[in-house]
């Protein structure tokens, strides 16, 4: 019980700490693990299954948890500093940004509101029983003080059902509010004297929009792969399911496996979000769904203030001042002499939402106060995520899906998910897309009437609506089918069940198989008729090679995730390389003149395999030249491509690689310049240069990305920094790419067939047996066969039983198997 020594001054913390044991509920569950650390938790109670699913998760990933919790406290500056990183779930760049962002939403009470609410608004009943249930699971292993990384850190402290729905208040918000405006609305600051003009020369607005990279880098995370095959398609007659997430490898958002078990009542398997109970996505005995990032939507929309004369914090709504809101934020800053200083910040509300200052993300023109007979201005930022904490709602419901029916109606009930496709398929061979989301109802007509003269630049170029903040009739428009006011309709978002397949690689919903079209959407919701991504196009392409040879297996699908194919390298290689031989004396020229030998360099890659397989050697120097070609094109793709993109042929167009102008053999040269300055030969295997350390351990790593918008055309998506000095070089450790992934395929049986496999491995302990040993499967291209059934769970070689709860206290916490 010393654990609580930590956070209760003596004589109390051993009376504090049997007091809270005595107090809690009388929680049972039954954890037993299978290879690779898999948890299988059973129990009677939805307050048991979460104490079970707590406590496991704990066991294996303390550190990361306690570390959110921090995070989302706004107390990471506190113990850290405010220069150190911050969470994964906020584009903010230091400890002190995020703290001011998250002590904002902290302060404004808006979480404890809406868990106040019932549902379906708030948590529904059994989500409530979870969250208390696993609250008390994840303290009941704090409480045994194991020795962990992080045991002996001043930061660890006894969760709460608070922090739990601060971390799901967290993961709603991340693709908007979080990494758009967060930096934007901590540090947005009144204007102290007159600034520029209201209105924006064409100059201005042409160099605003030409400021978007950092938003479209931005955008692009966390990106992900899903399919669904129909009975159709399939080798058994029943849908298959592809569940291949991409989400960083080393920050507070992480997955982890699992089965939750209430016999007779719920069964549900796959993968969570460390630090929130139930599964996110993963399969029942009869369906099956994963989830991909709908990054071409648009959960937020900006209003442009108008303000009013001699002030810079009231604005005018139809005619009439509204004062903003100042709410003072302070948080505690660790002085170098280790010291506690308090920092604080205003920010500043209205009836729409935060003010959001220049340091967001979406570059914004300044907050202005006026100049001359013009108005000053204020942009605000509001999401539509900003009220939703239904998400475990959704959750709860897909876990309980029989049927691709159910997953649609778990969907449409709640509209509690926050950013996501959902991707399904059931044993009845039913395959199912769904882009069902949280969005503002701003229909193409009302963004036009109401859109600002910034908005409708924005609009046209990002999708970004900025709305006439003095017109209250410009707010967003309110759906008799929508939960709240405000929300867009389910009516009117993209869904189809389609007789072949569905697919998204972050994408728009316009392309869901290689046939088939959604068409008519609100802008907001995505693009159409324009060009996929390579990734896309990749798996479109892989998906009907496959179906030219056959129907789908579980073998098949497997087999396709881990390829490896490049499909950029299809297209271009062999004109790269015959563009390579044209040049003078085997010489390329950099873009600043210099003049490269590329002989061995055009060998190699004509050699080269064209797969992004550990023992491909090529695929350096491809990825290297490739990522700066499509740098220099700036999405121009007339500056690479000599056949245009044709929206009857998406996946086949754009094509056909032009070596007209410098961009080809600049490229080229730089590449092969930058692989001999880091000491990295030209026909490298990938391999010996991209690869992840664990515990001393160099665990090669096939695979690629290509940047944000994955330009390589690989499935199995592997991305992070390139260095190219210090005693490691190459790829040295992934930053983003596939986490959990998931192959269900529906068979007639009770035990629907499964392979899965979790990247980065289930434990993010260094001391555990189960930190590393994913992550060496993934090396040899091999999966986990899922245990579900109960005969199969029993059956396991490595089965281990762990009581834990009420059943074990009676006779104190040494009588449970550890």
């Amino acid at each position: 019980m010393h654990r609580f020594q930590s956070f209760v001054p003596q004589p109390w913390a051993a009376f504090v700490a049997l007091l809270v044991s005595a107090c809690r509920p009388a929680e049972s569950a039954e954890i037993r693990y299978t290879e690779y650390g898999i948890a299988h938790i059973r129990a009677d109670d939805y307050a048991s299954l979460g104490f079970g699913q707590g406590y496991a998760q704990a066991r294996d990933n303390l550190c990361k948890i306690e570390l959110g919790m921090l995070a989302f406290s706004a107390e990471l500056s506190r113990h850290f500093g405010p220069d150190a990183a911050s969470s994964s779930l906020a584009a903010t760049p230091s400890s002190l940004v995020s703290d001011l962002y998250f002590e904002g939403i902290n302060s404004s009470g808006v979480i404890e509101r809406m868990v106040r609410q019932p549902a379906p608004l708030g948590p529904r009943a059994e989500v409530r029983q979870l969250v208390e249930g696993y609250v008390h699971g994840f303290n009941a292993w704090l409480e045994q003080a194991p020795q962990v990384e992080c045991s002996d850190a001043a930061w660890l402290r006894p969760m709460t059902e608070l922090d739990v729905y601060r971390r799901v208040y967290a993961v709603t918000l991340m693709m908007g509010q979080g990494i758009f405006g967060a930096a934007g609305v901590a540090w947005a600051e009144p204007p102290t004297m007159s600034s520029a003009r209201l209105q924006l020369t064409a100059a201005e607005r042409e160099q605003l929009l030409a400021q978007t990279q950092p938003w479209t880098h931005a955008s692009s995370l966390p990106g992900s792969n899903a399919v669904a095959i129909s009975g159709e398609l399939s080798s058994t007659g029943g849908g298959l399911n592809v569940a291949n997430p991409h989400l960083s490898w080393d920050m507070d958002m992480r997955w982890w496996q699992a089965q939750l078990t209430i016999p007779g009542e719920m069964d549900v398997m796959g993968a969570t979000l460390i630090g929130v109970p139930l599964v996110v996505m993963g399969h029942t005995a009869t369906a099956a769904w994963s989830i991909t990032t709908a990054e071409r939507a648009r959960r937020f929309t900006l209003f442009e203030l108008q303000l009013v004369d001699g002030s810079a914090t009231d604005y005018v709504v139809d005619g009439r001042a509204e004062a903003m809101e100042r709410r003072t934020v302070t948080v505690q800053v660790k002085q170098p002499d280790g010291s506690l200083q308090s920092v604080s910040r205003d920010q500043w509300w209205t009836r729409f939402g935060p003010v959001v200052g220049k340091d967001s993300i979406l570059g914004l023109p300044e907050w202005s106060a006026g100049a001359g007979d013009e108005p000053g201005r204020a942009f605000v930022f509001r999401d539509a995520n900003a009220t939703n904490m239904r998400m475990l709602n959704t959750l709860f419901a897909l876990d309980h899906a029989r049927s691709t029916d159910d997953v649609l109606r778990a969907v449409r009930e709640t509209q509690g998910v926050p950013w996501w496709t959902v991707i399904s398929a059931d044993a009845e061979g039913s395959a199912l897309f769904s882009q069902i989301h949280v969005a503002p109802n701003v229909s193409d007509a009302h963004a036009a009437d109401c859109n600002t003269e910034l908005g409708s630049a924005l609009f046209a170029a990002l999708r970004i609506a900025v709305l006439d903040g003095s017109r209250s009739e410009c707010d967003w428009q309110t759906h008799r089918d929508a939960i709240e006011p405000g929300m867009m309709s389910p009516d009117a978002m993209p869904l189809l069940s389609s007789t072949s397949y569905v697919e998204n690689s972050n994408d728009s919903h316009w392309m869901p198989n290689a046939t088939q079209r959604i068409t008519g959407m609100p802008r907001i919701l995505g693009d159409e008729t324009l060009p996929r991504r390579m990734r896309t196009r990749d798996v479109m392409k892989e998906i009907s090679d496959q179906l030219e040879k056959g129907p789908f297996s579980r073998e098949a699908m497997q087999a396709l995730v881990l390829s490896h194919r490049s499909y950029a390298a299809e297209l271009v290689v062999d004109d790269v390389v015959e563009a390579c031989h044209s040049f003078d004396r085997g010489l390329a020229a950099s873009s600043d003149g210099q003049q490269v030998d590329v002989k061995q360099a055009c060998e190699a890659l004509a050699r080269w395999d064209r797969h992004m397989n550990i023992e491909s050697r090529g695929a350096l120097l491809f990825d290297r030249f490739w990522r700066r070609a499509n740098d220099a094109a700036g999405g121009d793709d007339a500056k690479l491509w000599k056949v245009a993109f044709d929206p009857s042929d998406p996946v086949n167009t754009p094509n056909t690689l032009t070596s007209a102008g410098p961009l080809i053999e600049n490229a080229f040269a730089e590449a092969v310049l930058e692989l001999a300055q880091a000491g990295i030969p030209v026909d490298a295997a990938l391999g010996d240069f991209q690869y992840v350390e664990r515990n001393g351990e160099r665990i090669p790593l096939a695979g690629g990305g290509g940047g944000q918008d994955g330009v390589l055309g690989v499935f199995n998506v592997t991305d992070g920094p390139f260095n190219t000095t210090g005693d490691a070089v190459g790829y040295t450790g992934p930053t983003d790419g596939s986490g959990y992934m998931h192959v269900v395929q529906f068979d007639g049986d009770a035990c629907p067939s499964v392979g899965t496999l979790l990247t980065y491995s289930q434990a993010s302990e260094p001391s555990s047996p189960h930190h590393s040993d994913q992550t060496r499967l993934l090396a040899k291209k091999q999966w986990v066969t899922e245990r579900f059934c109960e005969a199969d769970i029993v059956a396991s070689p490595e089965l281990e039983v762990l009581h834990v709860g009420a059943s074990c206290k009676r006779g104190g916490l040494a009588s449970c198997k550890q």
